[in-house]
């Protein structure tokens, strides 16, 4: 099964991050490309926002350029882990996303109260017990299909 192409937006936005990492890094396509061994034709389609690597690939072109974890895969529109490896959680994710606005987080926050059954009351972690609750699944660096994840 093939994922959905990112948007135009998400794909410039995508091109002009990696654009500056690879600037600020000194490296060139070619030496990129070999790091991450892929062919320097998939990091030039990269860097011109023709196409987008898979979520474990951008992680990769994190760790490679020596980028902060969610320096690419925030354009990309994907939920970033924490340093420590820890997922994060919904509440998280809807706290720390650039692209939503005070309206848009309230909305999120009192439609994943309503869902969890948390209505009214603060957001708190969930037990690990409760598999109803549990966290999401940590996008590994070597999974190889990595299509959009809804198991709520």
């Amino acid at each position: 099964m093939s994922r959905p192409s990112p948007p135009p937006n998400e794909r410039l936005e995508f091109a002009k991050a990696l654009q500056r990492a690879i600037a600020d890094a000194g490296v060139s396509q070619r030496e990129l490309a070999r790091r991450l061994e892929v062919s320097q034709a998939s990091v030039s389609q990269w860097l011109h926002g023709q196409t987008t690597p898979r979520p474990a690939m951008a992680v990769r072109l994190e760790r490679a350029l020596g980028l902060d974890p969610g320096s690419l895969l925030i354009p990309l529109g994907y939920v970033v882990v924490d340093p420590k490896g820890r997922p994060i959680g919904v509440p998280e994710a809807i706290a720390n996303d650039p692209f939503l606005g005070p309206r848009e987080r309230e909305i999120l926050r009192d439609v994943y109260r309503t869902l969890v059954g948390h209505r009214g009351r603060e957001f708190e972690h969930p037990h690990s017990d409760d598999q109803r609750l549990r966290e999401p699944r940590q996008v590994e660096p070597d999974d190889h299909d990595l299509g959009l994840d809804l198991d709520l």
